[in-house]
């Protein structure tokens, strides 16, 4: 059975693959589209400052910890621990074979320099049943943290009539795009921010070694391919931690 566990204020579903598997195909049979977030310990920095975007994340229909770090928090910080940890990138992969057995469409949305068509290419050879296609739409109008839709965009959108749509954009006007775009589109039934995940499943860039990711090594893989990130990655494997840590000793105060 599903549990709910709430970080920062921010919530997260301990969900099973047969669970999230068989939620899928209920929602995509149902008539309200559904919105999936993935966060991750960045996520949760954010939110102890912006009490705005705890509330965008409280919005979700599902919440996957998108991070091994959140994993570290619950079990520091609650008395019960994360079981499951379902990524973005794995979400989408089990919607991608959903959508190819179901006969449902699936649109990728975002990313840089059409890397959303090159991803919707390997998807389709990865399901051979798959309809799916990608909407390139640049950047959002927008600062980083609130997004302005266009109708032109809208339009777009609901012309290739997706029931999923994946969403690739940086963490926070990502979710604040999500929420707007959600209920504009007529023929959707799940909207999932995927954050990098185009670029891991076009090949751009390879996705860590399976005994990496088994072991919670995801964020040195980053380091290593992505050195340019190290700023952001330090604040997901030290910053965050460390505030852990604290609130704990907080608790036992």
């Amino acid at each position: 059975m599903t549990e709910r566990h709430k970080i920062f204020g921010v919530p997260f579903d301990d969900i099973s693959t047969q669970e999230i598997t068989d939620l899928f195909l209920k929602w995509l049979n149902g008539a309200q589209a559904k919105i999936v977030f993935t966060p991750n310990p960045e996520f949760l920095l954010k939110s102890r400052k912006d009490s705005d975007f705890t509330n965008v994340l409280n919005q979700s229909d599902l919440s996957l910890a998108d991070g091994v770090g959140v994993k570290f928090a619950i079990s520091a910080l609650t008395n019960r621990q994360l079981k499951n940890r379902q990524t973005g990138i794995d979400a989408l992969i089990l919607l991608a074979g959903i959508c190819s057995m179901t006969n449902k469409k699936l649109v990728l949305l975002g990313g840089k320099n059409f890397v959303s068509q090159s991803a919707a290419n390997i998807l389709k050879k990865r399901f051979h049943n798959l309809n799916v296609d990608s909407v390139d739409l640049g950047l959002v109008l927008g600062n980083s943290e609130s997004v302005s839709i266009s109708d032109e965009l809208t339009n777009e959108i609901i012309k290739s009539e997706p029931n999923v749509l994946a969403v690739a954009l940086s963490f926070g006007k990502q979710e604040r795009f999500i929420l707007e775009i959600s209920q504009k589109i007529p023929s959707l039934k799940i909207i999932i921010g995927v954050g990098g995940a185009f670029d891991t499943i076009s090949g751009r860039l390879k996705r860590a070694p399976l005994w990496m990711r088994k072991n919670g090594l995801e964020w040195l893989w980053r380091v290593i391919i992505e050195p340019k990130r190290i700023c952001r990655i330090l604040n997901a494997v030290v910053v965050f931690p460390l505030l852990v840590i604290w609130d704990k000793l907080k608790q036992h105060k």
